[in-house]
């Protein structure tokens, strides 16, 4: 064999030995670490050199007590986020030590300083027990803390005894009085369920409640200084107040604690039920509708069917011009249009709402005892002397008060019902009238209703006959006390 044919042999045994020490490792299982830590998944094997172990747990496992290796030195709680054992389950939420800067987790609502005993310097300024919104707040003056647990939903449901808690609450604004209101009158209404309470009364801060230790009750005195906070929130905005309640008028005092949201964040849905099979009908929007948004109920009647009534939230609307409509509402907002036979008589009702300034009632400050006032109402021009707008009604004052229509009812009235504020001590005799005429005047004749003792009844009914009806009503107040109405429900079989 030459020299040359050794070398190419030997070559080919070197290349065959490389090829089966290859296979060898190929077929070798990779390794696998047999000491994994249920807490942090790492290796608790010190001996194990194996790069797949290149992790050690720190110390964890059944064996061992687990001593926490990332201590912050601010707060003394666990950096590492990745950690789950028992001992490091309270985390920091992001000291300086790790280059990070530290956000406080824990705002005070009303003082906007932190509430948590962390050293942090972006911590330094603590709410102070003297700030209402501080868990042990004390003014001082003996108050008790604060009631933070019940919403607006709890307080509807079980009504608290009077003036004896102040209760923080979070609902969306919808004022009751006017522009020039000095009161802050208004409803604070759970965006979800759509309950209420009654505000008679915003006052800038707490002081306008004053606490006695011996009776355990709270007195409200209203600065009247609404016009002094009113531009920090707008109707249909959320905010928090401080309310205390009153057993005797049904209703809140309050005091502003600050805004949480402002309305066109808070959306609302519309829902719109009707038969198919009669008609059709349909919203112009149904979602991602803000506070007072209008919405146009289209309704079309099948062959030898009509509109017969459209409600909205259980409550019928007549049209505004051509169009039935509908400004979005706290809660929910819900249309049934139901058709009736084209030769049906139907009853119909037309609801005068006094609950609040969209009323066009004047305010107590434009009250007048000779001149005859007017607002349009579900676009029924309406005539009135002697009332003005409160929070949640109308008062119809002392002697000579009357509210009527000015234009006809497009049919005969055969039912008039008011609803009177129960929560109002004092007494009032009311007269209901229904006429082929106007009545422009305190009547105390005709189909009446009356009532004396204020707070005993609900509502007031005056009904007649088809025969006896008419499209004219006038409701008349007339006594040495004042007469406190909520609605006005005017029942009528449609021309």
């Amino acid at each position: 064999m030459t020299k040359t044919k050794k070398i190419v042999a030997l070559l080919v045994v070197v290349a065959m030995l490389f090829t089966f020490v290859a296979a060898i490792a190929a077929c070798a299982e990779p390794h696998e670490c047999g000491h994994v830590c249920e807490t942090c998944h790492k290796c608790t094997d010190a001996t194990c050199e194996d790069k797949v172990c290149a992790e050690k747990c720190e110390g964890h496992g059944s064996e061992t007590t687990h001593t926490c290796k990332h201590v912050c030195a601010t707060c003394g709680k666990c950096t590492d986020t990745a950690c789950q054992d028992t001992a490091c389950a309270q985390k920091c939420p992001g000291h300086q030590q790790q280059g990070g800067s530290h956000e406080c987790k824990h705002v005070c609502s009303v003082c906007n300083k932190c509430q948590d005993t962390c050293t942090d310097s972006a911590c330094a300024q603590k709410c102070e027990t003297t700030c209402p919104g501080n868990p042990d707040y004390d003014d001082g003056k003996g108050n008790p803390a604060h009631v933070k647990d019940k919403g607006i939903d709890d307080l509807v449901d079980n009504p608290p005894a009077n003036l004896t808690a102040i209760y923080e609450v979070i609902g969306i604004w919808v004022p009751t009085g006017n522009d020039s209101d000095q009161y802050g009158n208004g409803k604070l209404i759970d965006k979800s369920s759509g309950k209420e309470l009654v505000i008679y009364g915003m006052a800038p801060t707490e002081d306008a409640f004053s606490y006695n230790s011996d009776t355990g009750v709270y007195a409200f005195t209203n600065p009247k200084a609404f016009q002094s906070i009113k531009d920090q929130f707008a109707a249909g905005d959320e905010i928090k107040l401080g309310v205390a309640y009153s057993s005797q008028y049904k209703n809140y005092y309050s005091y502003f604690i600050s805004r949480e949201e402002v309305s066109a964040n808070i959306l609302y849905e519309a829902t719109l039920t009707f038969d198919n099979e009669k008609g059709s009908a349909s919203l112009s929007k149904t979602s991602g509708l803000v506070y007072g948004e209008e919405v146009t109920i289209t309704a079309t009647p099948a062959a030898n069917f009509k509109i017969g009534t459209v409600k909205f939230n259980g409550v019928e609307i007549n049209k505004t011009g051509e169009d039935y409509k509908f400004k979005t509402v706290v809660g929910k907002n819900e249309v049934e249009v139901n058709f009736a036979p084209e030769n049906e008589k139907t009853l119909k009702t037309l609801v005068i709402d006094l609950t609040s300034t969209a009323s066009g009632i004047v305010a107590k400050a434009d009250v007048s005892t000779t001149e005859v006032k007017e607002t349009v109402i579900n676009g029924i021009t309406l005539k009135y002397l002697n009332c003005h707008q409160n929070s949640g009604y109308a008062m119809f004052n002392t002697a000579n008060s009357w509210l009527a229509n000015d234009t006809p009812i497009n049919g005969t009235i055969v039912k008039v019902e008011i609803a009177i504020n129960t929560g109002s001590s004092g007494s009032a005799v009311y007269y209901i009238t229904i006429g082929t005429e106007k009545i422009l005047e305190t009547k105390t004749t005709g189909a009446t209703a009356t009532q004396t003792g204020l707070g005993t009844t609900n509502s007031l009914v005056a009904e007649v006959s088809e025969q006896n009806g008419g499209s004219y009503f006038n409701v008349s107040q007339s006594s040495s006390k004042n007469g406190q109405i909520k609605t006005i429900t005017v029942s009528y079989y449609e021309a």
